[in-house]
Parts: structure tokens; C-alpha cells; sequence
């Protein structure tokens, strides 16, 4: 993250580890003729993400 002037920030997102993660845990990707498009591995390595976040905030006691 890079502080620009004028109260204003630029984000850099890298990709490749997304789609590096996306690459290893999948075994056959369906419905693409050719390589996955690398956003749309990042797309689904951060659904995954968030789904597993979201499964261990429901496991937690309500006053935690």
C-alpha cells in the first residue's frame, strides 16, 4: 500500500500467489478451454477464503 497525497492510497494486489494457491489445490478446473484466466483464480481462492473465515465465525461462542 503506497500513502499518495491528498488523503488518497494506492493498493497493489498480486495475483500470482492467488492463482500459484489456485493451481495447487485444483485438480481439473471445468468449464475453461485452456488456462483459467489468473483473476478468475484469484476470484476463487478469495470465496474460499472468505467461506472458511465465515465457518470459524460461527463456531465461536456468541460473547467472543
Amino acid at each position: 500500500m503506497l500513502d499518495l497525497p491528498f488523503n488518497k492510497q494506492e493498493l497493489t494486489i498480486n495475483l500470482a500467489a492467488a492463482a500459484t494457491l489456485h493451481q495447487t489445490l485444483a485438480q481439473s478446473p471445468e468449464g475453461y478451454a485452456g488456462a483459467v484466466p489468473i483473476i478468475h483464480e484469484a476470484v476463487a481462492v478469495k470465496a474460499a477464503i472468505d467461506a472458511l473465515e465465515a465457518a470459524f465465525q460461527e463456531d465461536r461462542p456468541a460473547n467472543f
